[in-house]
Formats: C-alpha cells, structure tokens, sequence
C-alpha cells in the first residue's frame, strides 16, 4: 500500500510577552513641552544675545546694539513677566559686559561714562528679570525707574548714531552720483 506523503507539521513560533502588540494600547504620551510663555521668555532671551553677539563681532554695532536694548525694553514693561534662569541670565550679562568694549569707541569721552551706565542699568535689569516675580514686587520703584531712563538713554544714542550713519551714507552716495554726472557731462562736452 502506497504511503501518502504529508508534509511534516509547521512550527508557528510563538511570539513572547515584550513583542506582542495589542491594538487596544494607546502610545506613550510624550513628555508636555515648554508653554507659550515660556516659548516667547525663550526666544526674547535668544534674541537679545544674538543681536549683542553682532555687537561683539563688530557687525553694525550701534544698530545691534540698539536692538539688543530695544528687546530688553520691551520685556521689562510687561507685568507678568517670566523669569529667566540663572544660566539664561549669566549668558546675557556676559554679552552685556562684551558689549561695552565693542561700544565705548562709539562715544565721546563725556558719553563713555553715560554708555557705561546705560549697560549697567541693562545687567540689573537682567538680574531683576531671574527674580521671582515676588521678589520683583518688592524692588524699590524708584530704582526700576531710574534704570529705565539710563537704559532708554542708551538705547536711543545708539539710535541716534545709526541715524548719523544712515545720514552720512546718504550724503557719500548723492556726492557720488553729483561727481559722475559732472563728469558724464564734462566728457560729453569735449
């Protein structure tokens, strides 16, 4: 009698405990990111240390300059205002201290000591900006205020002196464009 051939039976391999997946499990939920608060604290302090970073490198001082205090400005009008950390805070006041060596050409010997000021009061206002907002609270107004006008003072020559740049610039390029014409005209007459 004929044997049928049949095949030998196949081993399904068992999969283990850790390699089974049920359908019914939700992923992990991943860890929650900073919130928007933090996101803009972040980004204001991002900001202000790259614009004193061009300061530093000697690219457009003034104007990065006055950008750098500009920012600053604006997050120490805000009343709930975050703080920053002490790294956050470290990094800035360093930059600042880097700042005054690439600004102080920029001044006149009488205004030196006024820039000088201007980049002090901008490190207590980042020292104040690591405070606790209950801590702020308990500063001196007087003191914040103070501060504030040395800051915009600052702020505003810087401006001022992009404006004399920008002015001076102008002047260069229509001086220019006078001499070319004179001469395009001078060569057309002879």
């Amino acid at each position: 009698m004929q044997k049928l051939l049949t095949p030998p039976p196949i081993a399904v391999p068992q999969a283990r405990a850790e390699e089974t997946f049920f359908e019914d499990t939700c992923p992990p939920v991943p860890a929650a990111g900073p919130s928007r608060e933090e996101s803009e604290r972040d980004y204001c302090v991002d900001r202000i240390d790259d614009e004193l970073t061009f300061v530093t490198r000697d690219d457009d001082v003034c104007y990065h300059g006055s950008n750098a205090l500009s920012i600053l400005s604006e997050q120490i009008r805000r009343r709930d205002l975050l703080p920053i950390s002490r790294q956050q805070a470290n990094r800035l006041r360093a930059r600042l201290q880097l700042a005054r060596d690439a600004l102080l050409p920029f001044f006149s010997d009488e205004n030196q000591r006024r820039m000088t000021v201007g980049l002090t009061s901008a490190e207590k206002f980042v020292d104040w900006w690591a405070l606790s907002k209950e801590r702020r609270k308990a500063q001196p107004s007087y003191l914040g205020r103070e501060h504030r006008l040395r800051l915009r003072w600052l702020q505003n020559a810087l401006h001022n002196l992009c404006i004399e740049d920008e002015l001076a610039e102008s002047a260069s390029s229509r001086q220019a464009n006078v001499i070319a014409s004179l001469k395009s005209g001078a060569g057309a007459a002879s």
